[in-house]
C-alpha cells in the first residue's frame, strides 16, 4: 500500500514562488502561498506583470497589507 501524500506545505519555503503584479509606478507585488511580497522598481529587473518569479526577501506583507 502506498503512502499518501500531502500537497500542503509544512513549513514555508525558503524562497516562494508567485505570480508579480505590476503596477504603474514601476513596483510591483508577488503573491504566493505564504502571502505577499512588495518588489520595488529598482528591484524589478526587467520582469513584466503575470510572470511567475521566485523571492528572496525577509519582509512579507500580511493580509491587512502591514509589514511584519
Amino acid at each position: 500500500m502506498a503512502r499518501k501524500r500531502s500537497h500542503t506545505r509544512r513549513s514555508p519555503r525558503s524562497n516562494p514562488r508567485g505570480v508579480l503584479t505590476v503596477h504603474g509606478g514601476g513596483f510591483g507585488f508577488v503573491q504566493t502561498a505564504e502571502g505577499a511580497y512588495f518588489v520595488p522598481a529598482s528591484k524589478m529587473a526587467g520582469a513584466f506583470d503575470g510572470d511567475l518569479v521566485n523571492t528572496f526577501s525577509n519582509f512579507r506583507l500580511s493580509t491587512d497589507s502591514t509589514l511584519l
